[in-house]
């Protein structure tokens, strides 16, 4: 009878911690439509249009599709943009400053592709200097439960 009252308490405790974290909310991937793979507009304006849906994914593949067709520096360079902006949406900034840099060799002139490079580069630094700070801490935290222990 303990067992299965100390059973259920976790049980209760578990559910409870879990519900209070932030839901990661992933857009089931879309059926893609039959579209025209060698016409790199459409599959741009397709990306442009998953990615406002959050279907960032997806968005980048028909990005990276786009760029292999494109028929232009200036194009190749917005699909290369918007495909290094759904690596950012999803948290890949290696990825993503990559494609930026790419996106750059292809219109040097293109003042958003700067800005959002530099802008990519600085988060990047803060974030990995967050996680460092994060780490410190809990180093620091398992060395004083290490002493309390002694």
């Amino acid at each position: 009878m303990f067992k299965t009252i100390l059973i259920t308490i976790c049980l209760v405790f578990s559910l409870g911690a879990a519900s209070q974290e932030a839901p990661v909310e992933t857009p089931k991937p879309e059926p893609l439509p039959d579209i025209d793979y060698s016409d790199g507009k459409e599959v741009y304006n397709y990306g442009v249009d998953l990615y406002k849906k959050g279907n960032y994914e997806q968005a980048a593949s028909l990005f990276s599709k786009a760029f292999d067709v494109a028929d232009s520096r200036e194009f190749k360079a917005m699909a290369k943009y918007n495909q290094a902006m759904s690596h950012f949406k999803m948290k890949k900034y290696i990825q993503s400053l990559a494609g930026l840099r790419e996106a750059l060799s292809y219109d040097l002139d293109n003042k958003t592709i700067k800005e959002n490079l530099k802008w990519v580069e600085e988060h990047r630094a803060r974030e990995k200097e967050k996680e460092e700070q994060e780490k410190e801490a809990n180093e620091s935290q398992e060395d004083g439960e290490k002493k309390e222990q002694q």
